[in-house]
């Protein structure tokens, strides 16, 4: 790790995780966040090879601690909310995409990402009112 950049070796990481290889990808986040802990890009990243492999527990915690270190990524806070959707957790999958398309309202990803059918049954199935908010997901001011 010391002779690469904390940058040079995300684009690593990043690399052997779109190429499938999640054992080196974690391999590399691990050594990044050893020497820079507070790298939200790594805890992010980590999160999404966790998420790949299944270990959504794990990848909650990473990305989560992605979105602790910085509370207005809305792709961060959209990753969380993929995990929460595969864990079954759809109000609060659904929460983090309305968060993320709060902070970014021009992108139609995460606008999208809550149109689809499993995040309106979810919506159909919670009461209307206040809604509970992840604390990992950041606060909320108003729901649409």
């Amino acid at each position: 790790m010391a002779s690469l950049t904390i940058d040079d070796a995300l684009q690593l990481a990043t690399g052997h995780f779109q190429a499938g290889r999640t054992d080196a990808a974690k391999a590399a986040l691990d050594a990044i966040l050893g020497e820079a802990p507070d790298c939200a890009d790594a805890h992010n990243l980590l999160g999404l090879t966790a998420h790949k492999t299944g270990a959504l527990e794990a990848a909650l915690t990473s990305i989560g601690e992605a979105v602790r270190l910085v509370p207005k990524d809305a792709n961060y806070i959209s990753n969380l909310g993929v995990v929460h959707k595969t864990r079954g957790d759809l109000g609060q999958a659904e929460t983090c995409f309305r968060r993320a398309a709060q902070l970014e309202p021009k992108r139609r990803v995460f606008n999208s990402i809550l149109a689809k059918p499993c995040i309106r049954m979810a919506a159909m199935r919670t009461p209307p009112g206040p809604w509970p908010v992840p604390s990992s997901c950041g606060p909320i001011t108003s729901m649409p």
